[in-house]
């Protein structure tokens, strides 16, 4: 079995309307929303891959075909959460 279990829940809005929302229920957090869980993981994941490049630009010195890799890594992440406006 999974240590994840979604948890339907119906929420009352304020006009009147309900939605529904499932929560995710863990042995270690409790019970915990899951877009907040899927946004906490993704910001996580890129500030690694963030900091990661940045420190291996700075600090090693790397021929520059090398360092495509990690500015391609940068931009990757920045085109993710930097959506176009033409979408």
């Amino acid at each position: 079995m999974s240590e994840f279990q979604p948890v339907p829940t119906v929420e009352r809005m304020s006009s009147g309307n309900t939605r529904r929302r499932e929560l995710w229920r863990c042995c270690i957090c409790g019970t915990s929303d899951r877009n907040c869980l899927r946004f906490s993981i993704t910001a996580l994941l890129s500030s690694f891959i963030m900091l990661f490049s940045a420190s291996m630009l700075a600090f090693v010195d790397l021929p520059c075909p090398e360092q495509n890799t990690f500015v391609g890594l940068i931009t990757l992440v920045l085109g993710y959460w930097l959506k176009s406006p033409l979408d």
